[in-house]
């Protein structure tokens, strides 16, 4: 997914927070694929993130909700504010829906502006049917995850949450 134009300036931006330049170490490369893959190898948290973020980007604009007037300034993103938002979340999907039992909060601060916030709560438990490394057919009760992010900018005091759902 980096391996394009969009994905290479989330990998360059992403190098720059991180005081890399990776412009001029990524130049010489032939291609996209090329570059991604030097990226991968030799700074795999930058193309952590820069997927995380790239992925972020790609997703379907229908789902995404856009508030302004937010206050002006810098989020707490402390381990306690984290927790605190993840059980907020969780208490949310289990109240108005009945999923979300358990969540995990990732926070990522882009070209130290944007804050993005990537949540994903447990979704309704399901069952998968397959077979395992010794080919034997088994259940497994499983709780996939689904993805409800916010992107926050202090500087504008706006909010946008991305959540795959019916229109609000």
């Amino acid at each position: 997914a980096l391996a394009s134009e969009p994905g290479i300036k989330a990998i360059i931006d992403e190098g720059a927070f991180h005081g890399l330049d990776l412009a001029s170490e990524l130049e010489l490369l032939p291609s996209f694929r090329d570059k991604a893959l030097y990226v991968a190898i030799t700074h795999p948290q930058v193309f952590q993130v820069a997927g995380t973020i790239n992925h972020a980007h790609s997703l379907s604009r229908r789902y995404w909700r856009h508030r302004g007037n937010m206050p002006p300034r810098e989020p707490d993103v402390s381990q306690a504010a984290r927790d605190a938002f993840r059980d907020a979340i969780s208490a949310y999907f289990r109240q108005n829906e009945g999923r979300g039992h358990r969540c995990t909060v990732d926070a990522y601060l882009r070209v130290n502006r944007y804050h993005y916030f990537f949540a994903y709560p447990d979704n309704y438990a399901d069952t998968y049917l397959g077979h395992d490394e010794d080919g034997q057919f088994v259940r497994r009760p499983q709780r996939p995850a689904f993805e409800v992010v916010f992107l926050f900018d202090p500087i504008d005091g706006t909010l946008d949450v991305y959540a795959h759902g019916g229109k609000v």
